[in-house]
């Protein structure tokens, strides 16, 4: 097969020995990253937003063992993503683990939600009030409050 190696050599064995082990080991190499590839799950994106459909700005806040946890502006006509979770994020967002949530309204007026009841149809504790869209990896659950519900 090579010219000046004669086959029955101890220079021939070697040759054929790499082969061997060259071939074996990118085959493995091949299989390897192929099952790599096949068996990752590709990353889970989750994010929650809120959207205001009012005609005034508001102002969400998330109140959790009595205080204030979080705050989040939301103008008119607007949406606000209050939390994205890619599945690397040790920490996860659940409308259960708030006390109340408040809403109030450059109107004046407000709507509190509180995690002991269901008060309204509208509840943001009701699962069933969140829209979920999935596209691919990714779900998006919207919670919508629009002006009838800031009139009740």
């Amino acid at each position: 097969m090579f010219s000046g190696v004669d086959e029955g050599t101890f220079e021939w064995q070697m040759i054929e020995y790499w082969l061997k082990t060259e071939m074996t080991m990118k085959t493995l190499v091949f299989i390897m990253v192929f099952f790599l590839a096949v068996s990752c799950d590709p990353e889970q994106t989750v994010s929650f937003r809120v959207d205001n459909r009012t005609s005034n700005d508001s102002e969400m806040t998330l109140y959790a063992k009595g205080t204030i946890h979080s705050s989040f502006r939301i103008e008119k006509q607007a949406s606000v993503v209050i939390f994205t979770d890619s599945g690397l994020s040790p920490q996860s967002f659940q409308v259960g683990d708030y006390d109340s949530i408040k809403f109030s309204f450059t109107n004046g007026k407000s709507i509190v939600f509180a995690n002991d009841t269901l008060n309204s149809p509208n509840d943001i504790y009701n699962g069933a009030n969140w829209l979920v869209e999935t596209s691919g990896h990714t779900q998006i659950f919207t919670y919508s409050i629009d002006n009838s519900m800031v009139e009740e």
